[in-house]
């Protein structure tokens, strides 16, 4: 009898070792089970630009267009925002074809809104903050030396083509607000395309 209960009690001791062996580890790590990351990350980047700017109403007539270079450093955020601050350089066009145009470097902030669709990334963007003017001759004409600092926004859409998971080009269409004069303000129409590096 006594030889029956113990050869009884080692099959079940072993059918229970088994069994336990099979069943998940309490108080155990497994990266194996974890599950893989998915896009929930931020990640900083800083992107160059080349823009021409077609202006409007009377600045137009005098200064016609403007191009700029760009940088800018910021951060994206994986709840569909990025926000930036932005500088660079800006000149005018030939004071009537004939004389140097001014120059301007932004200091603008901005953000972005962009739906992440894969490789393709649209967006909207706002951006805005000052212009500081090099201001060799005002808009009649008269030769000045002056340092104009005149407040400034853009609003636009563009999207992002992600060449790689680090590297994307851009392309921006914006309105362009920027103060001068009452009568002539330098609006315009903001055409913008550079490259996005990504830190990821």
């Amino acid at each position: 009898m006594k030889n029956t209960i113990l050869i009884i009690s080692l099959i079940l001791f072993s059918v229970s070792g088994q069994t336990f062996a099979e069943s998940p580890k309490i108080g155990t790590l497994s990266f194996k089970d974890s599950k893989p990351a998915g896009k929930d990350w931020s990640s900083l980047f800083l992107e160059v630009e080349y823009s021409y700017t077609r202006h409007l109403g009377e600045y137009e007539k005098v200064w016609g267009s403007s191009q700029s270079g760009t940088i800018a450093f910021g951060k994206k955020y994986s709840k569909h925002y990025m926000l930036y601050f932005k500088t660079g350089y800006s000149q005018t066009a030939e004071w009537e074809n004939t004389r140097d145009g001014n120059s301007m470097i932004p200091l603008l902030v901005g953000g972005k809104y962009y739906f992440d669709l894969g490789t393709f990334m649209p967006y909207f963007a706002f951006t805005n903050g000052f212009n500081v003017i090099s201001q060799k001759y005002d808009n009649f004409g008269n030769q000045t030396d002056d340092i104009l600092v005149k407040y400034a926004w853009q609003l636009g859409v563009g999207a992002y083509v992600h060449l790689s998971r680090n590297f994307a080009v851009n392309t921006t269409v914006s309105y362009n607000s920027s103060f001068y004069y009452i009568d002539a303000q330098m609006t315009g129409f903001n055409y913008a395309g550079g490259i996005a590096y990504f830190f990821r």
